[in-house]
């Protein structure tokens, strides 16, 4: 069973691992395609969407990979009574974004690709609840696979249909049809393994029964989404899709980091923070110390490295997107932040003081979408950055104020550890920075940057062997990954 669970998660991981590869190189491809502009347009369709999709989501899935786990010869029941109140929320949710869309100011273009990507909207929404099941019956396979059909359908539909037309219209239509074909490839599956099938059920009683289920899930799901979409949202009503565009560029990579190394990492670590919860609360400081540790080895030099090579990293990859230089320094330096939150956010989880992460996510949020209305006109890009750094700063200090009582470890790690790798990572930038004037290429300073910081992390100690190899073995055998499936094509 253990080893079945290791290679299933494993599989996955080198799946999501591939995806994200080939879904930055595909973004990189959108973005020298379209322009700034056309770029803008593309993203703001796709997160007007997904605000309005958290509605017909609103925790479900959550709620469903709970139950079947707990009751696996319940699934069907459960699925159908999921559809059915998934069905009466997207009937609501569809009707009203159709109005907004329909009675906004938008340019024609953007009305059409919202409406496109409305299709997105509905497709990951049943793909969530297949996926779901899939997580509740511990097989991750089958999502390995649906994700990798997804990147390769975008990427050949998008390629070809833009190479043709260049239509930023077409782009959109490649991100529907990998969804699309996702959905299908889940619900065969689920048919002919599992004889699941996609039946709606709208029995009053079974989806008041599930509905129940919901409400300790369904506000951090909509805090936590909003918090991640609306500054593109803001951003183009007030200033317009080429500051999209340019916004995207450093998010993206932003993203993409965070994603990658600190989405894996607490979903190794919470599963850990939960046993240790029930069974030996004093191990949730040493538990929480050591995240920070890993964490931080890895976040400060991509903070610090970044930050120095932002310029030469859009003269390289990005020359249309000069703009977003000083945009990408800011989100860089918000990497520590932003993936130390995750074991804070983790641990409150773990501890049943999931309230406090919610309100935590409320007050970023509120702060969020209100510094952004009042900057956004005066500064553009540039106060649409800062705020995200900002936010990230005030969410982990809110988050630290919450698990205080765990932090005494944290603490002596900080004075240890921590200054070490600190120390380790200005010592990488400076000499990114110095090499760069020498004339040295980007990729030629990355390398150097690479060896600097290993060679003041082992002069100062900062970490030892057999830290590294707890820290690969957490990664590559974590027992599953529980949060709620992400929109593969999501900025």
């Amino acid at each position: 069973m253990a080893a079945s669970v290791t290679r299933n998660t494993t599989m996955f991981t080198v799946a999501l691992g591939i995806q994200k590869i080939l879904a930055f190189l595909f973004f990189w491809y959108v973005s020298h395609k379209l322009g700034p502009s056309g770029l803008g347009q593309y993203i703001f369709a796709l997160s007007f969407t997904t605000m309005f999709a958290v509605f017909m989501d609103i925790g479900m899935g959550t709620v469903l990979t709970r139950e079947v786990a707990r009751t696996p010869d319940k699934a069907q029941k459960l699925i159908s009574s999921a559809l059915g109140l998934k069905i009466i929320l997207g009937v609501v949710v569809l009707a009203i974004m159709v109005a907004v869309i329909v009675f906004s100011d938008r340019p024609l273009i953007l009305k059409q690709l919202m409406l496109l990507a409305g299709i997105i909207m509905v497709s990951d929404s049943i793909q969530i609840l297949l996926a779901s099941f899939f997580r509740g019956i511990q097989t991750l396979r089958h999502e390995s696979v649906s994700v990798l059909i997804f990147q390769f359908v975008e990427i050949a539909v998008g390629v070809i249909a833009l190479e043709i037309t260049g239509d930023v219209r077409w782009a959109i239509i490649s991100v529907a049809s990998a969804s699309v074909s996702a959905f299908i490839y889940f619900a065969l599956v689920a048919w002919k393994k599992h004889s699941i099938v996609l039946k709606p059920s709208f029995d009053r009683s079974a989806i008041k029964a599930f509905s129940k289920l919901l409400p300790a899930f369904a506000i951090a799901t909509i805090v936590v989404r909003m918090y991640a979409t609306t500054d593109v949202i803001i951003l183009e009503f007030l200033a317009g899709s080429a500051a999209v565009g340019v916004y995207a560029v450093p998010a993206k990579v932003v993203t993409a980091l965070q994603s990658l190394f600190a989405g894996s990492f607490a979903a190794a670590m919470y599963p850990a923070m939960s046993s240790a919860f029930e069974q030996q609360k004093e191990k949730l400081g040493s538990l929480l110390a050591s995240s920070f540790h890993y964490l931080s080895l890895l976040s400060f030099p991509m903070a610090a490295g970044l930050a120095t090579i932002s310029a030469a990293v859009i003269q390289t990859i990005w020359p249309e997107y000069q703009a977003a230089v000083l945009p990408l320094i800011l989100m860089s330096l918000a990497l520590p932040f932003v993936f130390l939150s995750f074991p804070t956010g983790s641990l409150l989880n773990a501890t049943n003081r999931q309230k406090k992460t919610t309100l935590n996510r409320i007050v970023a949020a509120v702060l969020s979408i209100a510094l952004n209305i009042i900057f956004i006109p005066l500064y553009g890009v540039l106060a649409a950055a800062s705020i995200f750094l900002f936010t990230s700063i005030i969410l982990f200090i809110l988050d630290s104020i919450n698990v205080h009582s765990e932090l005494a470890e944290v603490y002596i790690w900080g004075r240890s550890k921590g200054i070490r790798i600190l120390l380790a990572s200005i010592a990488m930038a400076g000499v990114t920075w110095w090499v760069q004037t020498k004339g040295i290429p980007v990729w030629a300073a990355v390398i150097v940057g690479m060896a600097t910081y290993t060679l003041f992390i082992a002069m100062l100690r900062a970490v030892t062997r057999q830290e590294l190899a707890d820290f690969i073995k957490t990664i590559v055998s974590k027992k599953g990954i529980k949060q709620p499936r992400e929109d593969t094509h999501q900025l």
